[in-house]
């Protein structure tokens, strides 16, 4: 499968408050190479040429290390940190034109994928022409991140916090893992539609799947069945320094 007409998006522009790193999240040092790199190189393996990199805070010491190792990927910047919707935005806006579809990754969360999950992503997306596919994991517990919601149907329609899931007594839930692929031309004219949350004045992306699910253009899901290619910065938070170095040791072995 050719992916010349595949852009990508990587979310690299926020702090690393939860992991109590005052440098970019995305420069830890995995096996002697910035997290944000092992994404850039996974991307160059896939064939995908147009590269955007959403840099915000720290984004000079972003820049510098990404030209450091060579990669000629383009930047968009992200001058308030308004969430997750808003950085995509701005890198929807570097897309290259000729491209139709658009890969999107967190950066904290996508350095540990083998190729083979995130062209099984890409392929399920484009040969079902659909507006969007999204990557999940499986959890028999609620978590802090919430899960995904689902109608009698089994359609998508929205996302559940942890809090809905328990008084719904949801027992499986599946949640976002920090890769995407969407039809870039529909993504750029709903994502307007997404509204600030009130309470953290930001505009959450996962908000697309009931934009699209009240439009009856329903998003899918492809599951990532090997968690160990997966770790949520979002679980880190309580850790101390010393442990998430060794655990951040370990990465270069899961990913092999």
């Amino acid at each position: 499968m050719s992916n010349k007409n595949i852009s990508a998006v990587i979310l690299a522009a926020g702090r690393g408050d939860r992991i109590k790193s005052t440098n970019s999240k995305v420069l830890l040092n995995v096996s002697g190479k910035p997290i944000l790199i092992w994404t850039l190189e996974l991307l160059t393996d896939l064939g995908i040429k147009d590269i955007i990199v959403v840099v915000g805070y720290k984004a000079e010491s972003v820049k510098k290390i990404v030209k450091k190792y060579g990669f000629t990927s383009k930047f968009a910047f992200q001058k308030k940190l308004l969430g997750t919707a808003k950085a995509i935005q701005l890198g929807i806006k570097k897309m290259e034109k000729k491209s139709n579809d658009l890969l999107i990754l967190y950066g904290d969360d996508s350095s540990l994928y083998k190729s083979e999950i995130i062209v099984k992503l890409i392929k399920h997306h484009v040969n079902k022409s659909i507006k969007g596919t999204l990557l999940v994991v499986r959890s028999n517990t609620p978590t802090t991140l919430g899960g995904l919601k689902r109608d009698s149907k089994g359609r998508l329609i929205g996302v559940m916090g942890k809090k809905e899931m328990v008084i719904n007594k949801i027992k499986q839930n599946e949640i976002l893992c920090g890769a995407m692929c969407f039809d870039g031309r529909w993504l750029e004219k709903n994502i307007n539609l997404i509204k600030k949350n009130p309470k953290s004045g930001e505009y959450p992306f996962p908000e697309i799947i009931k934009i699209a699910a009240k439009k009856r253009q329903f998003l899918e899901t492809v599951v990532l069945q090997d968690q160990n290619q997966w770790n949520s910065m979002n679980f880190w938070g309580d850790y101390k320094q010393t442990k998430l170095k060794k655990e951040l040791n370990l990465w270069k072995m899961k990913r092999r």
